[in-house]
């Protein structure tokens, strides 16, 4: 069983890592589609991929991205 201390650090990373892929893609051209796997090969491939996917889906349930196909945001 993990610490308390454990999760709450391990949450905090999570929290850091959705606020790094929220920032990248803050500054991404609005009419140019966001191809998920290409951008997380690409800057931000020190993020585990389920984190990074997970993220991408709290960003579009938040209203601040789109999703317009597999894989695909905009």
């Amino acid at each position: 069983m993990m610490e308390r201390s454990t999760l709450i650090a391990g949450e905090k990373l999570m929290d850091n890592y959705y606020e790094t892929i929220k920032n990248i893609i803050s500054y991404c051209p609005r009419e140019v589609p966001i191809v998920a796997s290409e951008l997380h090969e690409g800057q931000l491939s020190h993020i585990p991929q389920f984190t990074y996917y997970k993220s991408l889906e709290r960003l579009v349930k938040r209203g601040n991205i789109a999703r317009i196909g597999r894989g695909v945001y905009a």
